[in-house]
């Protein structure tokens, strides 16, 4: 009998696709599957078979990108050899109660993963082989040595790929006088040479006989997510990544992308009486009820390339109920809107109110948009109540997403988060504010900061900003309550600086003027403020005091972090910075510096649920308050405490006794001077 040949080939995948979380199903009840690395051969071991059988070959499956260590790669044998008198003869499915393939030298995809999905309900008893992961620049390597046949290979366990079955087999060349007979293959031989020519029985090579190679692709794709904050609709590049400022009542918009849609076989649950969702790939974005209000404008596109194509939506309630009759036979996506109290908001409470919505695409959709990329755009406003200096403005969304054909309940979250920030001359800061100590800021703020305040007199060398013993407020004890002051947004004073905030009862934006009165503390404010150039001036003077008429200059700067230190997005450090005008010139007068160190906490990962990340941060602060200074005027005060009644009421006995004397001594003089003249 002649040598046999052999020769290995590669598979192809049937599909691909994208993550996978849970813990892998390692061995199968019903199947048997090998895990110490040496093959058993078919049933055709109690056959004469000779070496035939025995003759075992290397397959290898490539392009496994995953690295969890729960990940197993099976190969099951589907297709076995048929041996006679210890040659190979042929080629038959290995159990056609478990294995349903018309034609075995072509197996459709429908066909495999039907099989692959009997594998997973472990109903098969298909002898499998765990293969072994190769190493250094082979990590993406899965190996085993088997006998002639075809196999399909199962991925399972892995963190963040969904792998969809592909198949691998083994050819044997050149069998060899099989059966001179002509009979005992069964005509699945392939003639040689010329495909015209009359059938040889007496020689049988089977080296081509599945066009499907010994090394199997398991292509994967996978899927990042990305939330981001953009400069508008149409221009989705980042403008500062997951980080910005901005003021209190400005749009500001958000651009969801980095998004695949996994390519799922049929082995994956569609819907049915039991499953009605079939395979689930659903985003949640939520903004902090507190400093966000309205979603407006959400858009869904898909990404090909360059090209982005809008998708319409099914708008829902929390039954998933149609909004309208239209709405019927939208199946693309279905939206939910939701308000701060987790109340379901329609029409035009969407812009007003909504800060949650759920997207929820079809399976029929999802399954016919595989390896697509998908994009989501909307905007909110931040609000009047927002959050401000180093305390973040949240928002967070997740991408939930099937990866387990035989657990539809098992799903891969990813999340992504984003901060706004938004400044207060005279705002909530931490406690400690004496400029040589460091503390931190929970949420909450502890006191006004000082950055510049309304006095009656700098304070003078050895005085000093200190806190109240109830409050914990700094301020000077020099301080000027009554004072009026309007923030301009031009040198020229002629533009009022607009405060935004919405009304109560419409919920319209509305728009007034920026002045503040000081109150006891003479700290001046002004909340909601971008980074920036602002400008300010003294418009009215309490009773009985001086107008400071110096025009003051007020530079607002933060930094956001880029992610190389610290979390992306977040504040690292800001500063406010006072001139004064002094003839064509701008002189520093005050300095307030806060430098950060976020800590940010996140929910875990395995997580769906959609809580805020947690940002401490550690402050120092260095400031220098600049004091806008109003004299008294040189006038008595109409009302005064007692000492100054006092020292009124003797001042005017004293007059009045001088002018009682005075009179006395005049009148004296002119009786004297009468006298004087009769006695002449």
């Amino acid at each position: 009998m002649k040598k046999k040949t052999i020769k290995r080939i590669l598979t192809l995948s049937v599909a691909a696709a994208a993550l996978t979380t849970l813990p892998g199903m390692s061995v199968f009840a019903a199947n048997t599957v090998i895990t110490n690395g040496t093959w058993i051969g078919s049933d055709a071991a109690g056959e004469n078979a000779g070496t035939a059988v025995r003759t075992n070959h290397l397959i290898t499956v490539t392009n496994v990108q995953d690295s969890a260590s729960n990940l197993d790669v099976t190969a099951y044998q589907i297709v076995k050899g048929n041996y006679k008198d210890g040659k190979l003869t042929g080629y038959s499915v290995c159990n056609p109660a478990d294995v349903s393939i018309a034609n075995i030298e072509a197996p459709t995809a429908a066909e495999i993963t039907t099989i692959a999905d009997k594998i997973r309900a472990d109903s098969t008893t298909l002898k499998g082989i765990k293969m072994t992961k190769g190493t250094g620049n082979d990590s993406n390597k899965y190996t085993a040595t088997v006998e002639a046949g075809l196999y399909i290979v199962l991925a399972t366990g892995a963190d963040a790929y969904v792998y969809n079955p592909a198949i691998v087999a083994v050819n044997i060349a050149d069998a060899n006088d099989i059966d001179n007979g002509g009979t005992g293959n069964d005509g699945l031989t392939k003639p040689v040479g010329d495909p015209a020519a009359p059938v040889d029985y007496t020689s049988v090579d089977l080296a081509t006989y599945w066009n499907i190679p010994s090394q199997a692709f398991l292509k994967s794709s996978t899927t990042s997510f990305n939330k981001d904050i953009v400069t508008s609709p149409t221009n989705v590049a980042p403008e500062d990544s997951e980080g910005d400022i901005v003021a209190k009542g400005d749009q500001v918009y958000f651009k969801l992308d980095q998004m695949t849609i996994p390519s799922y076989s049929d082995e994956y649950a569609k819907p049915d009486g039991v499953n009605e969702e079939g395979v689930i790939y659903k985003i949640d974005d939520k903004l902090d009820g507190n400093s966000f209000a309205g979603i407006n404008g959400l858009t869904v596109k898909t990404v090909v390339g360059n090209t982005k194509t809008e998708v319409p939506a099914t708008y829902v309630d929390d039954k998933g109920t149609p909004e309208t009759d239209d709405d019927v036979n939208v199946t693309n996506f279905t939206v939910v809107y939701k308000n701060s109290a987790g109340a379901v908001v329609t029409g035009d409470d969407i812009a007003a109110s909504a800060v949650t919505y759920t997207i929820r695409f079809a399976d029929e959709w999802i399954r016919a948009n595989a390896e697509k990329g998908v994009e989501v755009t909307y905007s909110s406003y931040l609000t009047e109540n927002a959050y401000v200096n180093g305390t973040a403005n949240k928002s967070v969304a997740t991408l939930s997403y099937t990866v387990d054909p035989s657990d539809n309940t098992g799903v891969e979250v990813l999340r992504d988060s984003t901060y706004h920030y938004t400044f207060e001359i005279g705002g909530l800061i931490d406690a400690n504010v004496d400029g040589s100590t460091g503390g931190t800021i929970d949420g909450d703020g502890s006191i006004h900061g000082y950055e510049i305040d309304k006095v009656t007199s700098a304070l003078e060398q050895g005085e000093a900003y200190t806190a109240d013993g109830t409050t914990g407020e700094y301020s000077s004890q020099h301080a000027l309550a009554g004072a009026e002051f309007t923030l301009y947004d031009d040198a020229g004073f002629t533009t009022i600086h607009q405060m935004k905030s919405r009304n109560a009862t419409t919920g319209a934006w509305e728009s007034s003027d920026a002045v503040y009165t000081t109150t006891a503390d003479g700290h001046i404010v002004f909340s909601g403020l971008d980074t920036g150039t602002y400008y300010l001036k003294e418009t009215n003077a309490p009773d009985g005091y001086t107008l400071n008429e110096h025009d003051y200059k007020v530079v607002i700067e933060g930094t956001i972090s880029d992610g190389t230190n610290v979390e992306e997005g977040t504040l690292t450090g800001y500063s406010i910075t006072t001139y004064v005008k002094d003839g064509n010139n701008w002189t520093q007068q005050g300095s307030a510096v806060y430098a950060i160190t976020p800590a940010v906490t996140k929910p875990g990962t395995d997580a769906t649920s959609l809580d805020q990340d947690v940002v401490v941060n550690t402050i120092i602060t260095t400031v220098t308050p600049a004091e806008v200074v109003d004299t008294q005027l040189a006038v008595l005060p109409a009302t005064g405490g007692v000492g100054t009644i006092i020292i009124t009421v003797t001042a005017a006995a004293g007059m009045t006794l001088f002018l009682t004397i005075y009179l006395v001594n005049r009148k004296k003089r002119k009786n004297d001077k009468a006298d004087d003249e009769s006695a002449e």
